[in-house]
């Protein structure tokens, strides 16, 4: 399986020199693969969240099952300020997020953007317990380690976004992300209490906030969630590419992924024709 990094982000999943394209490097990338596969007896290759010219590329072979999902995703429209990216949606949507935005700056707690390099040990002590906590709501696996925490100030503090709610210099709850280049990739949510609006104000609306401010222009704020169109999220195309060594499911999978597709094309020009921004 490659999914590098463990998350569900988009992205690129080949390394290679700039003097080798993909369409040179993609025959010689399969067969290593498939010889890994048999090496090891894997029972399946799974190739995930791949750039589109990667799935494009390495999707010539048949062998290898393309399968076609959606997430929701924010890109930048030239917006100066989030009024701006608010001028742009429709009467409704525009008066919703003003209305949860209201309620998320009356609650009892201190609302802050903060980067990785303006945290404290204690604050990404917080944050493991945050996350613990969000594993535990979920009934996720808590896969990230205490040492994870631990290591992030030293080797990746300068991609670390976190905005959070905070109560007697106690963080109550906060959303943790990371970014790269001109990307924001929202992640994991953590909170010790109940409060209405909260969730929205501090894994999406500081987070766009954030993004229009930097000058970032894509935020992947994770998978799943019909909740982020009306947040300005809207459907991305989302690519893998699979590999299946035992004949029955191998034939089982091909006959249903082209039907989910198609499913998928029509329930995203649907999505798009409810989004919340003004029709041209």
């Amino acid at each position: 399986m490659s999914s590098v990094p463990f998350t569900p982000a988009t992205g690129r999943r080949v390394l290679r020199r700039p003097d080798v394209t993909l369409e040179d490097l993609a025959p010689q990338l399969r067969e290593g693969l498939l010889s890994a596969a048999s090496e090891t007896h894997a029972s399946s290759i799974h190739l995930l969240f791949l750039a589109e010219e990667e799935a494009d590329a390495l999707g010539q072979d048949p062998r290898f099952m393309r399968r076609l999902s959606l997430q929701f995703h924010w890109c930048a429209e030239g917006d100066a300020s989030f009024d701006d990216y608010l001028g742009r949606l429709r009467s409704p949507a525009r008066k919703a997020i003003r209305r949860e935005r209201r309620l998320a700056r009356a609650l009892p707690f201190d609302l802050e953007l903060m980067r990785g390099d303006e945290l404290v040990d204690q604050d990404y002590a917080d944050l493991f317990e945050l996350y613990r906590a969000g594993c535990v709501q979920k009934g996720s696996y808590p896969y990230l380690t205490q040492a994870f925490f631990e290591l992030m100030p030293e080797r990746m503090a300068r991609r670390v976004v976190v905005a959070r709610a905070r109560r007697d210099r106690h963080t109550v709850a906060a959303s943790l992300a990371f970014e790269k280049g001109a990307h924001l990739y929202g992640r994991y949510w953590g909170s010790h209490v109940e409060a209405p609006m909260l969730h929205f104000e501090l894994c999406y609306y500081r987070l766009i906030e954030h993004a229009i401010e930097s000058g970032v222009t894509r935020f992947e704020a994770g998978a799943q969630g019909d909740h982020k169109l009306k947040r300005g999220l809207m459907p991305a195309a989302i690519h893998s590419l699979h590999l299946i060594r035992h004949p029955a499911l191998e034939h089982a999978v091909a006959d249903f992924l082209p039907r989910e597709a198609a499913g998928i094309r029509a329930r995203m020009d649907d999505l798009r024709g409810s989004g919340p921004f003004k029709r041209c």
